[in-house]
Parts: C-alpha cells; sequence; structure tokens
C-alpha cells in the first residue's frame, strides 16, 4: 500500500498511523536496549562511546524521543538496523592501530 503515516498524531486511517509508530517506537526501543546491553558488557567501548555521543552533543536516554520530535515514523524505521560509520572506522583504525 502506498498509505504513509508520517507522524504519531496523524489522525488518518482510524488509528493506524498511531498504532504503527507505537510499533515502530518500540522498535527503537528495543535497538536502544541493545546498545545500552553492549555497553554494559564493555566498560572500555562504553566509556569510548560515552565520549563519543559527548562529543556530538547526544544524550542516549533522550535520543528516542528527540528522533520523534524531528523524523516521520517511516524514517525512525528504516534508520532502526543502520551503523555509525564514523564510529565503525574509528574502531578499525583503533584495532589496527593496536595490532601493529
Amino acid at each position: 500500500s502506498n498509505t504513509t503515516c508520517g507522524r504519531r498524531k496523524d489522525i488518518t486511517l482510524g488509528g493506524y498511523c498511531e498504532r504503527y509508530c507505537d510499533e515502530v517506537e518500540e522498535t527503537a526501543k528495543r535497538r536502544q536496549q541493545a546498545l545500552e546491553n553492549t555497553r554494559h558488557l564493555h566498560p572500555l567501548g562504553s566509556l569510548m562511546a560515552s565520549i563519543f555521543d559527548t562529543t556530538r552533543g547526544l544524550d542516549q536516554a533522550k535520543k528516542i524521543e528527540k528522533l520523534f520530535e524531528k523524523r516521520t515514523c517511516q524514517r525512525i524505521l528504516k534508520s532502526v538496523d543502520r551503523t555509525n560509520m564514523i564510529a565503525d572506522a574509528l574502531c578499525i583504525a583503533w584495532v589496527t592501530v593496536v595490532l601493529l
């Protein structure tokens, strides 16, 4: 279907958009929980991630709320499985330096 839901408050389709956005939010929360669990398992990685977040002005606790203020539900869902290429490149560079 070509039906699009912009934001949760869109009242089209008899509540479909609200339910869709609720499911997108739940998926985003599960991703956030996986990220937090990973950070707890790796203390040094957690410290580095915290520094990285701080330099970007990112508050992980408010990230999902801010996403829903700025983006449509569809755009959030598309980015749920996205990785941060900059962070990945920095990690690869660090591992390369350590292994040399």
